[in-house]
């Protein structure tokens, strides 16, 4: 069945180029003899460091990113595709969430300040990946000039977050908790990157995602690419659960939020 977007294709074929461009790091890195030092020592701690890269990356391969963006920096406009692993390729990178430009695909902020010059976001799109394949295409915010159109289209950017989280919640109802990245919406998101030298507490009813919005905080204020002054360390951390249910919740999320 053709699926009715008519990027659909060109999503398509990007998606695999980027999935063979992470297996051909994957390969080079697990690639022990590539990694060569002065001596013995040296070379061993680099294959080692390059083998734990490659098993951080490994997981990120069945679904590489869940959105796109399309900026305007200095008069250029860059396409950006976020996801829960930055990858950096020249041709087929990947924004982590966890960073400030990535961080806009979840707010309605649409201009931003980088090292003196203002970025304007001009289209915001959802990518449902699973398993290597693309299956569906949802169109957040596609520029002031097209508001008028995507709000009579029912497709502006709180609808079709709204249609991606329903989507993504009846396919999941059985499924239990998981990880809420690719449908965070604005609030949660807020809660999440709250001033990291503040309290913070998180309330809500039985299932709201309390417990997931934490962890999910946790790992934004363990970011690397975070100024050190602000960024938390991941082994002075500790997560207390108030049952066996949650711990093992706990101990399947956050390896894979590289905590």
């Amino acid at each position: 069945m053709t699926h009715p977007h008519p990027d659909f294709p060109a999503e398509e074929a990007r998606l695999g180029s980027t999935i063979q461009a992470m297996i051909r790091r994957i390969r080079i890195l697990e690639d022990r003899e590539r990694h060569g030092g002065a001596d013995e020592h040296t070379s061993l701690v680099m294959a080692d460091d390059a083998e734990e890269r490659a098993a951080v990356l490994s997981p990120h391969v069945h679904s590489p990113y869940f959105g796109r963006m399309t900026v305007r920096i200095r008069g250029k406009e860059r396409t950006l595709y976020i996801g829960k692993h930055a990858f950096g390729n020249p041709k087929y990178g990947v924004t982590s969430w966890r960073s400030d430009v990535g961080g806009l695909f979840y707010t309605d902020q649409l201009q931003w300040q980088a090292a003196g010059n203002t970025g304007t976001v001009l289209h915001k799109r959802q990518l449902d990946v699973q398993n290597k394949r693309l299956l569906d295409i949802t169109d957040l915010y596609t520029g002031e000039n097209k508001g008028e159109q995507a709000q009579q289209e029912g497709s502006s950017e709180g609808a079709g977050r709204r249609k991606v989280l329903l989507k993504r919640l009846s396919e999941h109802a059985t499924a239990g908790m998981r990880d809420v990245v690719e449908t965070l919406q604005p609030a949660q998101y807020d809660a999440m990157t709250a001033d990291p030298q503040r309290f913070q507490i998180v309330q809500g009813s039985a299932g709201a995602g309390k417990t997931t919005v934490g962890f999910h905080r946790l790992a934004w204020l363990c970011a690397p690419d975070r100024p050190e002054s602000v960024r938390a360390a991941p082994d002075r951390i500790l997560a207390l659960m108030p049952n066996d249910i949650l711990a093992a919740y706990a101990s399947r999320v956050l390896p894979g939020l590289e905590l």
